[in-house]
């Protein structure tokens, strides 16, 4: 009956900490229920709407959420992670990459990966798709416009966001999905597949790729994408970078025009997000400038150049003959 207070919580968190806040809604006791998600997390909590933040702060309720975020946004995380999904929509399924780098070096397997599918815009007719609403009326304060609607609120005013729809790897992680011994900067990746009902709008459904502590349980990472709006080659911004010749036996010329003191990275990876080559950092402190790139001990095929510049990346596509 106190759920509304996490619908509008997370959102307004969601909205305020872009890229940071990635929440998951767990369903119990009506047709959004997956069990494997909500039988850990109903022995976890006092009850819904209370919830986990990283799994570290288990049991919070959402007038808390924002302390613990603004509390673990700084701590020091020893791994990055980037989600790649490429769509299928003739068979409807999506591959489901996860690449993470370590930034200190490991030499146990503490570390384990899971993929969360959720899904925005959730409505149904039937009964189970009510929310039972304790604002309504406004004796319990006000609560996003809750407190103006009924209780219940009928299934046709609803539409529920961030539901989780599928625990790719399981609650805890994929055991030994992490090497046991990797240097700092080394990259790792796993994969998913996951098929997407035709009653479904794809375009509603997001990835979150999330590292674990193999001995607390702790999300140390994540990161979440969409199904539609990423593919294993995204759209060249043409005017400030460009590659040639292309196709290339040996050489390939980057020509950035662009010009900033952050830190950027070049990568070669192949379409289907593996890791291949990390090239260092490119120097724009200057500007306008050509950079050459020896492919000519790759294998022949079809490959991706990444710039990275913060949360900015950029991908050139390119053929080694």
């Amino acid at each position: 009956m106190w759920c509304p207070r996490g619908l509008v919580y997370t959102k307004f968190l969601a909205d305020k900490y872009p890229g940071v806040v990635m929440p998951v809604h767990i369903h119990n006791d009506d047709p959004m229920t997956i069990s494997e998600y909500d039988v850990p997390m109903s022995a976890s909590v006092s009850g819904y709407p209370s919830g986990h933040i990283d799994r570290k702060y288990l049991d919070i309720d959402p007038d808390d959420f924002e302390g613990a975020i603004i509390e673990l946004k700084e701590r020091i995380v020893p791994v990055e992670l980037r989600t790649i999904v490429q769509w299928d929509p003739t068979h409807r399924i999506a591959n489901i990459t996860g690449i993470g780098r370590l930034t200190i070096p490991t030499r146990a397997n503490g570390l384990r990966l899971a993929c969360i599918i959720t899904e925005d815009n959730v409505r149904g007719t039937d009964p189970g798709y009510d929310q039972i609403n304790a604002y309504s009326g406004g004796s319990a304060g006000a609560m996003g416009g809750y407190e103006f609607l009924p209780n219940p609120v009928p299934a046709d005013q609803m539409a529920y966001n961030f539901v989780a729809r599928a625990l790719l790897g399981g609650f805890e992680g994929i055991e030994n999905s992490v090497p046991d011994i990797l240097e700092a900067d080394e990259e790792f990746q796993i994969e998913f597949n996951y098929t997407v009902s035709d009653k479904v709008d794809e375009t509603n459904l997001h990835a979150i790729i999330i590292v674990l502590d193999e001995e607390t349980g702790e999300i140390l990472n994540g990161d979440r994408v969409g199904f539609t709006l990423t593919t294993a080659i995204p759209e060249l911004i043409p005017t400030w970078c460009s590659l040639f010749p292309n196709p290339t036996t040996d050489v390939l010329n980057l020509n950035v025009d662009y010009k900033t003191d952050a830190k950027v990275t070049m990568k070669i990876y192949t379409p289907m997000g593996q890791w291949v080559r990390d090239l260092g950092n490119l120097d724009l402190t200057n500007g306008n400038q050509t950079t050459h790139i020896r492919v000519a001990d790759l294998s022949s095929g079809n490959y991706i150049l990444e710039l990275r510049n913060n949360n900015s990346v950029t991908a050139l596509p390119f053929t080694k003959m």
